[in-house]
């Protein structure tokens, strides 16, 4: 009976040691086994932080460059709405030059932005300041209405005096 393994243990076998397998006995074969496998498996991922890094500098150079794109697509779209703004504004100008020679209103008193603003601009204004259509009466006679012999200018003279 002293030869036989005691509980737990086991002896190994003649076809045990065929396969080179050999079972882990004390702690220190555990911890260099667990080590070993560690490292295997960690092996695929060794430079994961070289790898890491050159993404992450990729990843900022391309955030730059698309910075650069937005500025540059900020100020283009900026440029084409002040280029479309003056083209509008020469326009107006040169319709309201054509407006001013048609209808003699002065250019600069005209309002609008198409070519119906401006000439029914120049309309309402020379409405407003046309000269007021009365009735021209003719001067009957050397006198006033009273039948006094005094024209405009001798009675002017009477009343205000002889300066």
């Amino acid at each position: 009976m002293a030869d036989e393994p005691k509980t737990g243990e086991q002896t190994p076998g003649p076809e045990g040691n065929k396969d080179g397998f050999s079972p882990i006995v004390t702690q220190e074969q555990y911890e260099q086994v667990a080590a070993r496998i560690r490292r295997e498996a960690q092996a695929p991922y060794a430079d994961y932080q070289a790898i890491k890094e050159k993404a992450e500098k990729y990843d900022e150079q391309q955030a730059a460059g698309q910075t650069d794109l937005d500025k540059a697509n900020t100020r283009a779209d900026k440029a084409e709405k002040e280029l479309a703004g003056l083209k509008a504004a020469a326009q107006a100008e040169a319709w309201k030059q054509a407006v001013s020679a048609e209808t003699g209103v002065p250019a600069g008193l005209l309002k609008g932005t198409t070519e119906q603003e401006i000439k029914d601009h120049a309309e309402e204004i020379a409405k407003a300041y046309a000269p007021p259509a009365a009735p021209v009466i003719k001067k009957q006679g050397a006198g006033n209405a009273a039948g006094n012999a005094f024209g405009d200018e001798s009675l002017a003279r009477l009343v205000f005096g002889n300066n």
